[in-house]
């Protein structure tokens, strides 16, 4: 969560303040979550919680793992995944 001065919060954004953000703005605003989604379940968390946009580094990674997500689904292969996390570091 960007902070009155401009810097990113430590822990980049949470669960709470992407719920928080999103109860209390227009669904015109787009919501975006930077620093702390590392997977491709965090991005999906964030998507349900109301984001439209991230900032993530592991954004090859995430695809990666969609593909392979996809491809096991097509193929009739149970697709596993994790929990995701977000807000579990930042920058």
């Amino acid at each position: 969560m960007k902070q009155p001065d401009g810097s990113y919060n430590y822990k980049g954004a949470t669960e709470h303040d992407l719920a928080l953000m999103r109860a209390n703005v227009s669904s015109k605003v787009q919501v975006k979550a930077a620093g702390g989604v590392r997977d491709l379940d965090g991005l999906i968390k964030v998507r349900d919680l109301g984001g439209s946009r991230c900032g993530a580094t592991a954004t090859a990674a995430m695809l990666d793992e969609y593909r392979r997500r996809e491809a096991a689904e097509k193929s009739g292969r149970p697709s596993t995944s994790q929990s995701g996390s977000i807000g579990s570091g930042g920058y």
